[in-house]
Parts: C-alpha cells; structure tokens; sequence
C-alpha cells in the first residue's frame, strides 16, 4: 500500500500545529522537512521515517509548499479546509504524481512557479479579451 502522507516546506514554525491538524483529520501524517533536505527527491522524502535524511546546502527558495502524497480526494478536501479554515497561507500545494515523484524541492517549486506564471497570463489574456468584447 502506497504511504499517505504531507511533505511541508518552508512553512513558518507557527503554521506547524495547522498542518498536523488538517493531517489527522484526513488521517494521515504530516512531514516538515528542512533545508538540509532539499537535495533529497520527493519520494525518498516520502519513504524516509524521520528526517533530515540529506546535507543540501544551495539556495533556499522563498516560498512555502505542500506536497499532498498518496490522499484520495476526499483527504486532499478535508486538508485544503482545514488550512483554509486555520488561515494558514501555503504558496504552493502540489499532488505527488508519477512525474514529480522523482524531482527535488527546489525542482518541484520551480516547476510549480512556471504553472502559475503561465496561468496567470491566460487569466490576464482572458480578462483582456473579455474587456474588449464589451
């Protein structure tokens, strides 16, 4: 059975208890992982059973994320309103995915940068064509 659980990063010490809320409501277990770890892929983070697991020492990205791994949908809403409940800001939430598994934090936040660069040119390009119909 694949391991359910939330990888966390970057997220101010004070969001901790939030997180771990919103993980035993969707009756899963929360994972805060460090800098040190930013060289480690998402899977090995996944699969590890206490961290820090690496000794990365590269640049730390600004933004937070949460990488939802292995939730059905119904545990992905449960955390989603719990956060959203709690107030606790996450730059990125992300779902694990055959594709990331393989990735890095640093890769993973990048990547998740350029997904909301590119949307948020469609929705300026939609709100301009939309303006110039009226």
């Amino acid at each position: 059975m694949a391991i359910s659980k939330l990888l966390a990063f970057n997220l101010p010490e004070a969001d901790h208890a939030a997180v771990v809320r919103a993980a035993i409501l969707a009756k899963t277990k929360a994972a805060f992982v460090t800098a040190a770890d930013y060289d480690q892929t998402l899977a090995a983070l996944l699969q590890a059973k206490t961290l820090p697991i690496g000794t990365y020492e590269g640049e730390i990205p600004a933004e937070s994320l949460l990488v939802m791994c292995n939730l059905s949908g119904a545990q992905m809403t449960n955390v989603l309103m719990s956060l959203r409940k709690s107030g606790t800001r996450v730059t990125y939430k992300a779902i694990l995915t055959p594709t990331n598994l393989s990735w890095t934090p640093p890769q993973m936040l990048e990547e998740m940068a350029k997904e909301k660069a590119q949307f948020d040119a469609l929705e300026k390009e939609k709100s301009a064509h939309s303006h110039a119909e009226e």
